[in-house]
């Protein structure tokens, strides 16, 4: 029974080395993609655009912004483009929408210096009234940030964290059920180590990047050799999970065949008892056949001795008889 529970154990556990496990607790709720995270920091620096495109069209009141006023709300527009091709984890649409609101940009910087040059407003009178709006907007605006470092957060844990549990929940199901995995934890704890390493290196590049995305960031260059160091590791364990199975199962199948030895010599072993019981039963039946039938002679020579003697008392008979004739 227990070289059974763990058969059933090794096949529900190599998922782990193969796939991972479609109803296990390490499941990912509310997952986000890569694209999703880029949408954020899109919408936190274009939100700094649109603080800095209001306050241009205040300073420019006075003169016709009617044209300016139209290129804000083509660019407000575009979030939902930007929103939409991000569900759709569709990176080229997301690319177009971003390449129009930076021409929207262009644009409405050009329409702004002709505007303010004929109505002779100072570009630095200009200037002040972007950096004056965009402070009393920082609150707004750094939530918009914070939200997207959040989820680029999410993004860089989700898929380690993810591996990490199905990791966790190998190992303590293959060890309840007699499996060594000294290796496996030791292999799983440098991983670990590993991952620490490479949070911090996450949220020191976070604060220096500031609303630019990681992978856009220069700050953000050693991740990529930390994330790939994880990755070895994480091939690595996978190529260790496979290699106890594997023994788990040679070891398996080394008891399952001296089980069927120790079998096949039992059965032989009763089978040779058999026939020794059976031959010593025919050895007997044969003692007493012998036995009956010295017992069947001797009253057969018991037999004869009496035919004879009424033989001999008939003759004795008959000689009698003739002499009282004469």
């Amino acid at each position: 029974m227990k070289k059974l529970l763990l058969l059933l154990t090794l096949i529900l556990l190599s998922s782990f080395a193969l796939a991972e496990e479609g109803n296990s607790a390490c499941e990912v709720e509310d997952k986000i993609t890569g694209l999703e995270v880029r949408y954020q920091y899109a919408v936190a620096r274009a939100e700094v655009r649109r603080v800095q495109m209001d306050a241009v069209v205040d300073v420019l009141d006075d003169v016709a912004t009617e044209e300016l006023e139209s290129l804000v709300e083509d660019f407000e527009a575009l979030y939902d483009d930007a929103e939409e091709a991000a569900e759709d984890n569709d990176p080229g649409a997301f690319g177009d929408v971003i390449s129009s609101g930076q021409a929207i940009i262009n644009d409405f910087k050009s329409l702004a210096r002709e505007l303010a040059t004929g109505a002779n407003i100072s570009h630095d009178e200009v200037r002040d009234a972007i950096k004056e709006a965009t402070e009393d907007a920082e609150e707004e605006l750094e939530d918009n940030l914070k939200d997207a470092r959040n989820n680029e957060r999410k993004l860089r844990g989700q898929s380690v964290d993810r591996r990490i549990c199905h990791a966790e929940e190998f190992l303590d199901r293959a060890e309840d059920r007699g499996v060594d995995t000294s290796d496996l934890e030791s292999d799983l704890e440098e991983l670990e180590e590993a991952i620490e390493r490479l949070n911090d290196a996450v949220e020191e590049a976070i604060e220096e990047c500031g609303r630019t995305p990681l992978r856009q960031c220069d700050a953000a260059e050693n991740l990529a050799e930390l994330k790939e160091d994880i990755n070895d590791m994480m091939k690595e364990l996978r190529e260790s999970t496979r290699d106890t199975l594997k023994d788990a199962r040679e070891d398996m199948a080394d008891d399952r065949a001296k089980d069927r030895k120790e079998r096949m010599d039992d059965r032989r072993e009763n089978r040779d008892d058999i026939m020794d019981d059976r031959r010593h039963a025919m050895d007997d039946d044969e003692d007493e056949v012998e036995d009956e039938t010295d017992g069947e002679e001797e009253d057969s020579d018991d037999a004869d001795d009496d035919m004879d003697d009424d033989s001999e008392d008939d003759d004795s008979d008959v000689n009698e008889t003739g002499s009282g004739a004469q």
